[in-house]
């Protein structure tokens, strides 16, 4: 196998700073960062912790060959940028697929499968044999990737990553999904939120957020739940390593996890995120009911996180607000919404905000901050009297009876 270290990261595009973050803590190195993807090196130590740690990783890939002018470049000529003996094993299964800015097209699938051929050759030229090419029904030990992007530049790539990380870019089967795993994680990360003060999400939807906080206060990762990654299938893959730092997260994990708490007026919703949280084993972690976002009430110490659907009435959105800003002293509110006018309907100024483009819509992530209204009977006195008396009369009052 080819081991360079070199690799490529990706997320959605706006979680940037966060995966940066996450590589970073880890130990990888010479990070350059570009929409949506991060691009680093790291020895196996680092390059496992990341793994494990990361929470909005969408995907992972080993990089095999340096940027190529994809209208310069043949077929022969994108195969002898890898030596493909060093990359696939000669008895395997493998696929090779095509992008253009993160979507594919017909013309695109011609490529993969021209290429797919000319890798066969490349073997049958050496050991008269060939790995396999995967038919669509079969699963592949090993996918190359041709990632062309919107200048024109070409890289092959290995997926490291594979469907585990392919759901957590995208969004549960419901009707009223907003958040994918991922960008929910994301969102999280991005609100400050330390993980052990109470967590609502009164829209809870198909339950990414509340999946996500559970996750985040255990101190349980994405991968340490679902670590079935193709990269596990690799020769070079030191699985002894991988099982040590996977025990250090077990020694980090929490149990006592109680304070997360999610409604909805959607009773399938609900039901819906029940059944995961089971399979999860995060049941006893989350708190569900039915009921409007406009009856909460709030303990003290927590934060408020969000994604109205866009169905949502404004007047019922405007009555949350109003709900928040009465009862909730000393919470952050944070909201992911398309909504263009949403501190208007809410009835506040965000002390924070973010623009994000997620599943091909604008959406913008606002954070605000609720504070407590001021007194309005106290005008920098130091005497704060009962409604209907006068401190004066009543002074005069005293001053009579002692005459």
């Amino acid at each position: 196998m080819i081991d360079n270290g070199t690799y490529l990261a990706r997320t959605h595009p706006g979680l940037e700073p966060v995966l940066e973050t996450e590589l970073k803590t880890a130990g990888a190195s010479y990070l350059f960062s570009s929409e949506g993807q991060i691009r680093f090196q790291a020895e196996d130590v680092e390059l496992y912790s990341f793994l494990l740690r990361s929470r909005v990783l969408t995907g992972f890939e080993l990089l095999l060959s340096q940027p190529v002018d994809i209208g310069k470049a043949d077929i022969e000529a994108l195969t002898a940028l890898v030596n493909w003996t060093e990359v696939i094993p000669l008895h395997s299964v493998f696929r090779v697929q095509a992008f253009h800015d993160g979507s594919t097209s017909s013309n695109l699938r011609i490529l993969a499968s021209e290429l797919e051929k000319s890798i066969c050759r490349h073997f049958e030229h050496t050991f008269e044999s060939a790995p396999k090419a995967a038919r669509e029904e079969e699963e592949p030990e090993f996918v190359v990737n041709i990632q062309v992007g919107s200048n024109g530049s070409c890289i092959l790539t290995l997926d490291a990553g594979g469907p585990v990380l392919e759901k957590r870019a995208s969004l549960h089967n419901s009707k009223s999904s907003i958040v994918s795993p991922a960008m929910a994680a994301g969102l999280i990360s991005l609100s400050g939120w330390n993980g052990r003060d109470h967590f609502f999400d009164p829209f809870a939807n198909n339950g990414a957020f509340l999946i996500e906080a559970a996750r985040f206060a255990k101190k349980r990762t994405p991968l340490f739940e679902d670590d079935a990654l193709l990269m596990k299938k690799w020769r070079m893959f030191r699985h002894a390593l991988w099982k040590k730092k996977r025990e250090e997260i077990v020694d980090e994990m929490r149990k006592d996890v109680n304070w997360i708490h999610g409604s909805d007026m959607n009773y399938e919703n609900i039901s819906r995120i029940q059944y995961l949280s089971r399979l999860l084993r995060l049941n006893s972690n989350i708190k569900l009911r039915v009921a409007k976002p406009n009856t909460l009430t709030f303990p003290k110490k927590g934060v408020v996180m969000t994604a109205p659907p866009p169905t949502t009435d404004l007047k019922l959105l405007g009555d949350f607000g109003r709900i928040v800003r009465k009862h909730a002293t000393g919470y952050k509110l944070n909201v992911f919404s398309a909504l263009a006018n949403l501190d208007t309907v809410l009835g506040m100024k965000p002390s924070f905000s973010k623009k994000l483009v997620f599943s091909e819509r604008e959406y913008t992530f606002s954070q605000f901050e609720i504070f407590a209204e001021k007194d309005k009977d106290t005008r920098g006195s130091k005497v704060r009297t009962s409604p209907g008396k006068k401190p004066g009369r009543k002074a005069v009052i005293k001053k009579d009876k002692r005459k």
